[in-house]
Order: structure tokens, then C-alpha cells, then sequence
């Protein structure tokens, strides 16, 4: 087991990565991605929730 600073490092990253798919998302487009790229985008955004 990881402790609870690997832990937190984690969930930071987690928040990093999220704001980084967001921001590229609004820049991109939505219309220009394509199912799979939204649906790794999704399951990225929703690692997160389950660290609470």
C-alpha cells in the first residue's frame, strides 16, 4: 500500500490531468473528437471520484 502522500500526489496529478483534457477539449472542439477519445476523457475524469 501506498502511503497517504503517494496517495495525495496521485489525486493531484488526477486534478492536473483533468484541468489538461478540459482545457485541450475546449480548444479542440468538441465536434472534432471522435467516441473513443471522449470516453477515455470520461473515464480519466472519473478516476478521481473514487480516491474521496
Amino acid at each position: 500500500m501506498g502511503s497517504s502522500t503517494d496517495t495525495q500526489q496521485r489525486h493531484n496529478y488526477l486534478q492536473q490531468m483533468r484541468e489538461y483534457l478540459r482545457n485541450m477539449v475546449e480548444q479542440v472542439g468538441q465536434r472534432s473528437l471522435t467516441e473513443e477519445v471522449k470516453a477515455v476523457i470520461l473515464e480519466l475524469c472519473s478516476w478521481h471520484d473514487y480516491n474521496q
